[in-house]
């Protein structure tokens, strides 16, 4: 048994194939084949059903446990004991969400890879929570996005405040009988009341983006008509350019995606100081970090702050 063993190991359970591990490592699918009988034999026991799809046995996720520690904290020991030229390549592993990752991150990583040319940025696009495991679970270097205080296992620290605004085609609202000019002033200080007659198209209740706008709905009194759900910002944004419903966004991507075209046919409304949260960034606290995680951070502090 040695590291490598576990290396193949964790990625054949992460692949959930020996065809996919094989290819995502560049090795053989005999040469995974014999690490792993060679440590079932050395452990007396079976650890995968080669099945379609494969299964771990009880004792496969026992050993899939110590293995994902082990190999994190060979890589941390790789980092550590790394000359300086090594330390400024490899890897680095970004959790953020799939709209933050669009409008947020494409200058830093530009700024990040002209001082880093050897080093490689990994997006582990995910939801908040999907994003958090990896940063507990050591599978990305750094987290951006709607995340818990710091603890004793990740330091986290303010970004930025993301600011929601509500969107719909001037076509869509005329045809419901709302006047635009008339929602300025009320959809300024969050109430959506007059717009309990509009359908709308909504991120669901668990994601931040949803709870805000269902929030918001409720306080207004009215059960709103909701022709579709996603949590996918950018379809949603597409879906209310297209007058299919009303369609509370970050400004950001609003601002990112939306042509002069579209514009012209768009109508925009701030919905107040209510409409607005915190994007925080954390590091693992529990471990020693890659320096070059920590450049990435203070790009992106460097960047929000221009914006």
């Amino acid at each position: 048994m040695n590291f490598q063993t576990m290396e193949y190991f964790c990625a054949i359970a992460e692949q959930g194939s020996f065809t996919r591990a094989a290819a995502a490592l560049h090795v053989t699918q005999q040469t995974l084949s014999a690490h792993i009988a060679g440590v079932e034999r050395e452990l007396g026991c079976k650890l995968i059903v080669r099945s379609n799809p494969l299964r771990l046995t009880h004792e496969g996720q026992t050993f899939l446990v110590h293995a994902k520690r082990l190999t994190r904290e060979l890589d941390d020991m790789r980092r550590e004991v790394a000359g300086p030229d090594n330390l400024q390549a490899g890897t680095l592993r970004v959790g953020i969400s799939f709209t933050r990752g669009r409008t947020v991150l494409p200058p830093v990583i530009e700024r990040f890879c002209e001082q880093y040319p050897n080093v490689c940025v990994d997006l582990r696009e995910d939801t908040n929570e999907g994003i958090l495991r990896g940063l507990l679970a050591r599978q990305v270097d750094v987290a951006f996005g709607v995340l818990p205080a710091s603890s004793a296992r990740i330091e986290s620290h303010p970004l930025f405040r993301e600011r929601m605004v509500l969107l719909a085609t001037t076509e869509l609202l005329e045809c419901h009988g709302v006047d635009p000019q008339a929602l300025a002033e009320p959809l300024g200080r969050g109430d959506v009341s007059p717009l309990s007659g509009c359908p709308f198209v909504l991120s669901p209740p668990e994601d931040i983006t949803g709870r805000l706008g269902l929030e918001l709905i409720a306080r207004a009194g009215f059960r709103p008509k909701v022709r579709a759900y996603s949590r996918n910002m950018a379809t949603l944004l597409s879906l209310a350019l297209r007058g299919v419903g009303v369609c509370v966004c970050p400004k950001d991507l609003l601002d990112d995606t939306r042509t002069p075209e579209q514009a012209r046919g768009l109508t925009v409304f701030d919905l107040g100081q209510d409409a607005t949260y915190a994007i925080d960034y954390a590091l693992p606290a529990d471990s020693w970090r890659w320096p070059v995680a920590e450049r990435f951070v203070e790009l992106a502090l460097e960047h929000v702050e221009s914006m």
